[in-house]
């Protein structure tokens, strides 16, 4: 099982019902901080959408999505405040900088906004941005995890997993990664069928483990497609089946998986 891994959570865009791109250059500049929020979104991702439907596009522009949602921020907006730190975090428009980052986060994360709180809780287990401090990342993870963040709950069960931060517990492992999973996160599904398959918290299962793994599969997580490829070649959890077994072992070889290259020469090129 993996250490958490470095999550930087989508932009969750809010857009007004009928405004076109040039209303929000018209309220954005009068000051409106949800409108200066929703234009950065637009810059940031090329596309103006409401309802899942795409009304407009353009060619992305970080430069100026940063600065919109500065203005939006320094006017106290908290999705504003959240995604400043995101460009901040990953240089986007502006120079990296991991400690205007984690303010930003925390900015956002005081003001209850649960994403921050997930990615301040990363900036203090890796030390991004602040001190290293592994106990204060469990205590954002779990402060977004009781909310139902499914990725602070990720990070939290590998946080009982390893001890870091916090006393081991593969009990409370098992336990936050079948929350996750119930709801859909793809990282919880792969990890609980690793807890099935290696009982961990539970005790061992093979067809729940596979089970999960393959939900995992199906939604492109390349260790689940490395992982399926083994459990069919070896008829761990399924009907041993070397058809199944190259095919999703080629998956994950496609996507860069090395350990999957090197099964497939093992295992086929005989």
């Amino acid at each position: 099982m993996k250490h958490p891994f470095r999550f930087l959570v989508p932009l969750f865009l809010l857009f007004f019902t009928t405004l076109s791109a040039h209303d929000l250059d018209m309220k954005a500049a009068k000051g409106d901080k949800i409108a200066q929020y929703t234009l950065g979104c637009y810059c940031y991702t090329g596309e103006l959408t409401y309802k899942g439907y795409i009304f407009e596009t353009q060619t992305p522009n970080f430069e100026k999505a940063f600065e919109w949602f500065k203005k939006s921020a320094d006017q106290g907006y908290v999705p504003a405040e959240f995604s400043l730190g995101l460009c901040y975090a990953l240089g986007n428009g502006v120079e990296k900088n991991t400690v205007e980052a984690a303010r930003c986060y925390r900015m956002a994360a005081d003001s209850g906004y649960v994403q921050a709180q997930c990615n301040l809780g990363q900036c203090y287990f890796f030390g991004d941005g602040v001190q290293q401090d592994k106990k204060e990342a469990v205590r954002w993870y779990r402060m977004a995890a009781d909310v139902g963040s499914t990725d602070a709950m990720c990070n939290l069960a590998l946080c009982y997993y390893f001890g870091d931060g916090i006393e081991e517990n593969p009990s409370a492992t098992f336990y936050l990664y079948k929350q996750a999973a119930n709801r859909g996160n793809v990282q919880g599904q792969y990890n609980l069928g690793e807890c099935y398959l290696h009982s961990i918290g539970t005790k061992y299962d093979e067809q729940e483990g596979a089970k999960w793994i393959q939900k995992a599969a199906n939604r492109d997580f390349v260790d689940a497609q490395y992982q399926l490829g083994l459990l069919y070649y070896n008829g761990i959890g399924v009907d041993k089946s070397k058809k199944f077994a190259k095919k999703w072992l080629e998956k994950a070889a496609q996507k860069g998986h090395a350990g999957a290259s090197k099964k497939l020469k093992e295992f086929f090129s005989k």
